[in-house]
């Protein structure tokens, strides 16, 4: 798909504040650019690969001129630098999006940082979740555009971008889309890996768990097991999942000394399968 993002909001109005120019004029820039891309897929023949991100608050012309064409149309939701995330026309997204075309994909850009103080994070992803919620609700598709934010008391590691998406897909906020910043290709593979669902539980993975529950059992553990599971529940149905975990390390910890690994994985499968 090619791409063209023309849903800034407070860019254009400062430069309309730095230039003299009318607001208006904003709107109507923004209705020629629909018009520019028109004219490039008919040029180019690229029907079925246009995508547009398009704000209503200065392009809701714009978003009327493209709406039916069949081009992908993404349509932010927040509140431009707002931190913690705050939605653009009030506390309830669900009001926004009903009066939107099915069409229209919902775009929240958020800067979010796993390692944000505490009370920001949570709040920022209520705001999150509610908008997942809400798009589940109204059959609209979500794409999350997450930038973390460069300041000097928060960690910059590479991995940052894919600690933000593992923390969302952990709190069970699953996207159709991501708009990411540029990465290397080590930050890719790990991105792809997180949204491919390559973490997974307990009987259908690649950890050695027989070891690690034969040497609690040496050194006489008889705490918690909690089993953190990251994947997407249309792949992977989160109860059927949760108890093929449980159902494996139960048969583990149950099972008598010197059983091998391989005969409780059989064992646990018979059972899964009998049920």
């Amino acid at each position: 798909m090619l791409g063209f993002a023309f849903d800034h909001r407070n860019q254009f109005f400062e430069l309309a504040q730095q230039t003299g120019a009318s607001e208006a004029r904003i709107a109507k820039l923004k209705g020629l650019f629909v018009e520019a891309v028109a004219q490039t897929e008919d040029a180019l023949g690229l029907q079925g690969r246009i995508g547009v991100l398009i704000d209503d608050r200065y392009g809701q012309d714009a978003l009327n001129a493209a709406t039916g064409r069949g081009w992908w149309i993404g349509r932010p939701v927040e509140l431009p630098g707002s931190v913690p995330l705050v939605f653009d026309h009030g506390g309830s997204v669900g009001t926004t999006l009903v009066t939107w075309p099915q069409e229209h994909v919902a775009k929240c850009l958020v800067q979010f940082h796993p390692d944000e103080p505490v009370e920001q994070r949570l709040e920022q992803e209520a705001q999150l979740r509610a908008l997942y919620d809400t798009t589940q609700a109204s059959g609209h598709e979500l794409l999350l555009e997450v930038i973390p934010p460069k300041h000097t008391n928060l960690p910059q590691g590479p991995d940052v971008v894919y600690r933000a998406l593992k923390r969302l897909y952990n709190i069970g906020i699953y996207p159709e889309w991501w708009k990411l910043e540029p990465m290397d290709e080590a930050q890719w593979r790990d991105i792809d890996a997180v949204i491919a669902g390559a973490f997974t539980v307990p009987g259908d993975g690649a950890v050695d768990f027989p070891s690690i529950i034969a040497r609690l059992k040496q050194h006489g553990y008889s705490g918690w097991l909690v089993v953190e599971a990251e994947q997407d529940p249309v792949v992977a149905p989160s109860f059927e999942y949760a108890q093929k975990g449980f159902r494996t390390l139960r048969a583990l910890v149950d099972a008598p000394p010197g059983t091998s690994g391989n005969d409780v994985g059989r064992n646990t499968q018979n059972t899964q399968e009998a049920a």
